[in-house]
């Protein structure tokens, strides 16, 4: 496995491990990059919108739903 391959895959469970926290916990995407320590709600974010609905579609619409919840609260945008 190459340095790209490994470093994809890094993110995948990055990504997959932010989603079943947010679904758990309905934390916004602030909440979550503080909970995390090591990314920012940016990376949080690109991480939701962009890779996780590749690897996991339906965790994907899951983390969805509780975006659209946590929407009014004007911490997050998608």
């Amino acid at each position: 496995m190459n340095k790209l391959d490994k470093q994809r895959k890094y993110m995948e469970q990055r990504a997959i491990k932010e989603a079943e926290h947010i679904i758990n916990t309905g934390s916004t995407v602030r909440e979550t990059a503080q909970h995390f320590g090591e990314v920012t709600w940016f990376t949080v974010h690109r991480d939701m919108t962009r890779i996780l609905p590749e690897v996991n579609s339906i965790l994907a619409s899951e983390v969805y739903k509780v975006f659209r919840v946590n929407q009014p609260r004007k911490e997050c945008v998608l």
